[in-house]
């Protein structure tokens, strides 16, 4: 067992800090190996500011996601001015830049955030050729940027080399085997390795949650993702964990209270955002509009970057949806415009994505522009590179012909995936959208099918 470290006597010097952070280095690597070293361990920097920052944005990360990760984007980048050679932030600032791409739903794919996470991963592999975290970075934009599996699969050969037992590299190759086949039986073993190398990182928490909750793994999904949220504190970790809970359960209750436990602190628009289907679910038509008001507000007082104006189109998207329904044209139309106007203006900025195509198909189905739905989704669908992104066009298509009337198409759709292993759980029963296909047999069969599946796993009282 590792030897205790010894007290460290008067005022917190600089070398005192990097001398006891050297020590703790040691004495990680004594217990690890279960053999004592006397060799250096390799410091990250020698400049304090740096190395302060460089802590920051990394806990900054850990609970960050949408606009905070650009947050934690622009305190990596201090760092690397402060250091251009420290190699780790340059990874750091290449993983978090990735983290808005493709494997975010296409948050932000701006030319200048892909160059951002290309250049800065690259960076990050020349200064620190023998450094795991610049090959992770090296996969994680390859998979998140690029959906580039087998590019993924080749960086994650090189941490495999430097450093078989990294935590990073087992929650990496879980999210390659998920992007592959989010139904893949490989993934329960792949991501609990990935947590039981890594127990305490909120982020590794929540991503195997997420990833063992598509696989319909539920109940460990629940204990992950109520840890990460006990510990992280993140808005994404609570409503992961209320997803969850209810996709599992189908009890919208408890799971909009699970949500609702996230601290005022942590919430951002996409909090909101993500509350209020649930409360549109449960009939709560007046407490879904304020959460989408409340996730407009927050929006437009973030820095206006390419994924938050997309966001807010979402957003005035679904307040126009509530002016519909309320008949109030006039309003209606006018959130539509303003909708319409910050996705012509962001579709130049950045490239076609699934993403972007089914924000413009969501548009013109509340606008009741049929025909110009179908189109965007079937462009949509030519833009996929991975299952998820498909079975997320797919599932679009099955509500736009649910809300044309074309019912047996869209229950074959749903059917479809659901043979391929989509864990639907509960959702098929409370998605708004679906709502007409209730009186269909097939559509019952679909429901008895897929709930029964989540039923049997035996799950807590709350």
């Amino acid at each position: 067992r590792a030897e205790p470290l010894e007290p460290v006597e008067g005022e917190m010097t600089g070398a005192k800090i990097f001398a006891l952070q050297e020590a703790v280095a040691r004495a990680v690597v004594q217990r690890l190996t279960r053999r004592t070293t006397t060799a250096a361990t390799a410091l990250p920097t020698a400049n304090m500011e740096a190395y302060d920052r460089f802590l920051r944005a990394r806990a900054l990360r850990m609970r960050s996601s949408g606009p905070g990760a650009y947050e934690a984007m622009n305190q990596f980048e201090q760092v690397v001015r402060l250091d251009p050679n420290f190699a780790a932030a340059w990874a750091g600032l290449a993983e978090v830049a990735a983290s808005l791409g493709r494997g975010s739903g296409g948050f932000d794919m701006s030319e200048e955030t892909r160059r951002r996470a290309v250049l800065a991963a690259a960076r990050a592999a020349e200064l620190g050729p023998d450094l795991p975290e610049a090959f992770i970075a090296r996969a994680t934009v390859a998979l998140r940027m690029e959906t580039d599996t087998d590019a993924a699969e080749r960086e994650l050969a090189i941490v495999a080399r430097l450093q078989p037992q990294s935590a990073d590299l087992a929650r990496m190759r879980a999210w390659v085997e998920a992007d592959r086949d989010p139904a893949s039986p490989r993934l329960p073993e792949l991501a609990n390795r990935a947590v039981a190398l890594d127990p305490e990182n909120p982020m590794t928490l929540m991503r195997m949650g997420i990833l063992l909750s598509r696989n319909g793994q539920f109940a460990r999904a629940d204990e992950l993702l109520r840890r990460s949220s006990a510990i992280g504190q993140s808005q994404s970790s609570f409503h992961w964990a209320a997803r969850n809970w209810i996709t599992w359960t189908g009890d919208l209750a408890e799971g909009i209270r699970v949500s609702e436990a996230c601290p005022e602190s942590y919430r951002n628009e996409i909090f909101y955002r993500m509350l209020a289907p649930w409360q549109e679910q449960r009939g709560d038509w007046n407490a879904a509009k304020t959460s989408w008001e409340k996730s407009l507000a927050l929006a437009r007082a973030e820095v206006q970057r390419p994924g938050i104006r997309a966001a807010t189109a979402a957003i005035l998207t679904e307040l126009g949806a509530h002016a519909r329904r309320s008949g109030h044209d006039a309003e209606t139309k006018r959130l539509l415009a303003e909708a319409r106007g910050i996705l012509e203006a962001v579709s130049r900025e950045q490239p076609e994505t699934p993403f972007f195509r089914r924000q413009w198909a969501r548009l013109h189905e509340v606008g009741e522009d049929w025909r110009s739905a179908r189109a965007a989704l079937e462009e949509a669908e030519k833009l996929c590179r991975g299952i998820s992104e498909r079975e997320a066009v797919q599932e679009d298509q099955a509500a736009l012909l649910t809300a044309t009337g074309a019912h047996d198409e869209a229950i074959a759709i749903l059917r479809a995936a659901y043979e391929r292993g989509r864990a639907f759980g509960y959702t098929l029963r409370h998605e708004v959208e679906l709502k007409p296909l209730h009186a269909r047999p097939a559509f019952q069969q679909l429901m008895r099918e897929a709930e029964g599946r989540a039923n049997a796993i035996p799950h807590p009282k709350r």
